[in-house]
C-alpha cells in the first residue's frame, strides 16, 4: 500500500496496490480538481502498468459551485454529469465511439449503479456476499476517507460533530452488503449527512464492483 498526498489545493490520492486479492490500483481524490484535463491524466496514472483501476473523487455541490475560482466549467459539468462518464470524457476530447460497450459494472458509477440503487432488487445480486478480506479492505478505504472528512472539523472530537467515529465505520465494514444504497445507509443512520452517505456507498460499491 503506497500513500502520497500533496499539499495545498493540489490533488490528493492515495494509490492502494491489493496484491492479497487482485491487483488494483485505487485513485482517491479528496482536495479539489480545478482542471479536467488536468484530472485526466492523474486517473491515467493509476493503469500505467495495464492493471486495473478506479478513480474515486469526494465531492459536495460546494465544491463545484460557480463561484470557486480557477475551476473549468468542463471540471464542473464532468463531476455534476448524469450520463456515462465514460461517453462524457469521449464527447468531450473528440474520440470515437468503443466498437462494444463495456460491462457496466466496470465503466463508471453511474452505469454500475453506485449514484442511484436499482428499484428492482437486481443490483444487489451482483455483488460478492460479505467475506473478511474484503471488509478489511473497505475497512481500510473508510478509514481513510473518514479520517479526512474528521480533519476539516476544528474541535478535538470531530467524530461526535460528523457522527463518523470507528464505530460506525466498523458497523459498515462488516455489513457493507447492506449499505451499497444510500437509501438502506441512511435509513439504518438517518443522521448523518446526506453527503457522507453518499461517499461511503461509492466506495463500497467502486470496489465492490472492481472485484467481479
Amino acid at each position: 500500500m503506497g500513500t502520497k498526498v500533496n499539499g495545498g489545493n493540489k490533488p490528493a490520492y492515495i494509490n492502494y496496490l491489493i496484491t492479497n486479492l487482485q491487483c488494483h490500483a485505487n485513485l482517491i481524490y479528496i482536495f479539489k480538481m480545478f482542471y479536467f484535463l488536468a484530472y485526466v491524466q492523474e486517473i491515467g496514472r493509476g493503469g500505467r502498468d495495464g492493471s486495473p483501476c478506479t478513480a474515486m473523487m469526494y465531492w459536495a455541490p460546494a465544491d463545484v459551485s460557480s463561484n470557486v475560482p480557477h475551476m473549468t466549467q468542463a471540471m464542473r459539468d464532468y463531476v455534476k454529469s448524469t450520463e456515462c462518464r465514460r461517453k462524457f470524457l469521449i464527447d468531450h476530447f473528440g474520440g470515437p465511439k468503443a466498437d462494444n460497450d463495456p460491462d457496466p459494472r466496470h465503466c463508471c458509477d453511474i452505469c454500475s449503479g453506485s449514484e442511484e440503487d436499482s428499484s428492482d432488487g437486481e443490483a444487489t445480486t451482483k455483488y460478492p456476499a460479505c467475506n473478511k478480506k474484503v471488509i478489511q479492505i473497505i475497512d481500510c478505504f473508510l478509514t481513510q476517507y473518514f479520517d479526512t472528512e474528521n480533519t476539516k472539523i476544528a474541535s478535538p472530537y470531530p467524530a461526535s460533530i460528523s457522527l463518523l467515529s470507528p464505530s460506525l465505520r466498523k458497523e459498515i465494514s462488516e455489513a457493507y452488503t447492506r449499505f451499497m444504497s444510500v437509501e438502506n445507509l441512511m435509513e439504518k443512520y438517518p443522521n448523518l449527512a446526506s453527503e457522507h452517505c453518499h461517499n461511503i456507498v461509492a466506495i463500497i460499491n467502486s470496489y465492490v464492483s472492481s472485484l467481479n
